[in-house]
């Protein structure tokens, strides 16, 4: 019996409640109140005030407008002169290239790719094998380019590089497009950049103020040359070549190519060849052998002859 009156009690308070919320705007004129009883009955008390011209009780024309002002669908009438427009879809722009894309071109991309090589290896094998790891520091041996603090520096040298080169590459862009400053964009173009061409050969001779480098290709139709003078990078301007790399490719074929390099100060030359695979349905594999040797008796690596062989894969 107690369980029923509290039943019945949880929903008379739900519905007083209900009545509260949805009848009381438009059906009290004045303040309603509610009280639930102890032992389980609901009284339901409405005052209302004695003055009828009291300003606290709204009249039936403003309940009945807004009655009308909720219910839209009472009137019909104004939607037959209403113009219908059909929804136009907003066509999507184009993808143009990413922040990353504009700010890393595919010629900026290259070129730091050929530093990147110039400097540390010309392929994966090369830069593993010579460069120090965290096991160097049990027998001491160091590959031909330092202890790790010194490769640590070269690296971080060549970080500030590419933000010169960056930096170079981008006003370098802006100044080509700006007509205003489009005369001093010509004149560095001049100065820095040099063309040769006879017959069937070509020589492209470029200087570039940010790693202080010229690098000059000589274009014929059977080998591809490239010769690259590094000076102080710390420099402005020209100064003595501290190192002279020449490079010659030669593709035998589609799956196939030979590249000699020679590193004239340090006295190196090595034969790099390249060839790639494919392993099943896996693409992107290639093997490299390089080897490598010392033609002179002095340099700032380490003399000695070196084979490399290592398989790779890009992604």
């Amino acid at each position: 019996m107690i369980e029923v009156k509290n039943g019945l009690q949880k929903i008379q308070s739900a519905l007083l409640g209900i009545c509260l919320l949805v009848l009381g705007p438009w059906c009290f004129s004045a303040e309603a109140t509610a009280a639930a009883s102890i032992s389980g009955t609901s009284t339901l008390a409405v005052s209302q005030p004695t003055n009828k011209n009291s300003t606290a009780t709204p009249s039936r024309s403003r309940r009945n407008q807004d009655r009308k002002d909720r219910n839209w669908l009472s009137d019909l009438s104004g939607e037959r002169d209403e113009e219908i427009r059909d929804l136009e879809w907003v066509p999507r722009p184009e993808d143009g290239p990413s922040l990353h894309g504009r700010i890393f071109t595919d010629a900026l991309n290259q070129e730091f790719k050929t530093r990147y090589e110039e400097r540390f290896g010309r392929t994966e094998i090369e830069r593993i094998a010579l460069a120090p790891n965290r096991f160097t520091y049990y027998n001491d041996v160091y590959g031909f380019r330092g202890t790790p603090e010194e490769v640590t520096q070269e690296r971080r040298r060549f970080a500030e590089f590419m933000m010169r080169r960056l930096a170079e590459w981008h006003f370098e862009n802006y100044a080509k497009n700006d007509p205003k400053v489009r005369p001093v964009w010509e004149a560095k173009e001049k100065i820095s950049n040099l063309k040769v061409e006879v017959a069937s050969f070509r020589i492209d001779a470029r200087y570039s103020l940010s790693g202080n480098v010229l690098d000059v290709n000589m274009m014929n139709p059977w080998v591809k040359s490239h010769l690259t003078l590094e000076m102080d990078p710390n420099a402005m301007g020209p100064g003595p070549v501290r190192e002279s790399i020449w490079t010659v490719v030669k593709p035998i074929h589609d799956r196939y190519t030979v590249e000699a390099r020679w590193r004239v100060n340090d006295g190196i030359v090595s034969i790099i060849q390249h060839r790639p695979m494919q392993l099943g349905r896996f693409g992107g594999w290639h093997a490299s052998l390089t080897t490598s040797a010392a033609v002179k008796d002095g340099g700032t690596s380490t003399r000695e002859t070196l084979w490399l062989a290592g398989v790779g894969r890009g992604f």
